[in-house]
């Protein structure tokens, strides 16, 4: 009974794993690279198994199988992870709130937000936002942002340091 168990959580791994390997996903396609002999068509000895890195994971005793249990450690394993990133990201969050609620009323308002969030690029503290403090804006990871005019929009065709 536990072999047919084994077995069908493998089936299940296969069908839910390998339909997203074996579609394209940019220019060549992880199709095309998987059919290293140019036929059109992937055989099995072409074929990588998705799930092989988690099955090896799972395999806690390291017999080449996995037995339900063990698969069940591993899901466990993986959503006690799950369960402490969130709360991290959840404890980040409430931090940045805390940050943006300038008068600790619980509440933000679009004012604070705006308002700490000019104050994070504003580094110096002087109220304006030099061509420096934008170019080490776009070095932490905002490029791309940009500047608003003053409902938030970006305005196109013009340069803001202009």
């Amino acid at each position: 009974m536990q072999y047919i168990t084994t077995r069908l959580i493998a089936a299940g791994l296969v069908a839910g794993m390998a339909t997203p390997a074996l579609a394209e996903r940019d220019g060549r396609g992880k199709a095309k690279r998987l059919d290293t002999d140019g036929d059109g068509l992937i055989s099995e000895s072409e074929f990588r198994f998705p799930g092989e890195r988690m099955l090896r994971h799972a395999d806690t005793d390291g017999d080449g199988t996995v037995t339900s249990e063990e698969m069940a450690q591993a899901q466990a394993e993986q959503a006690e992870r799950m369960s402490e990133h969130q709360a991290q990201a959840q404890a980040e969050a409430n931090e940045r709130f805390a940050a943006m609620d300038a008068d600790g009323d619980g509440a933000v308002t679009t004012e604070e937000a705006r308002a700490h969030a000019f104050a994070q690029v504003d580094e110096d503290g002087d109220g304006y936002i030099s061509r420096e403090e934008r170019r080490a804006m776009g070095h932490r990871g905002n490029r791309g942002r940009g500047f608003g005019d003053r409902d938030g929009r970006r305005e196109h065709g013009r340069r803001h340091d202009q």
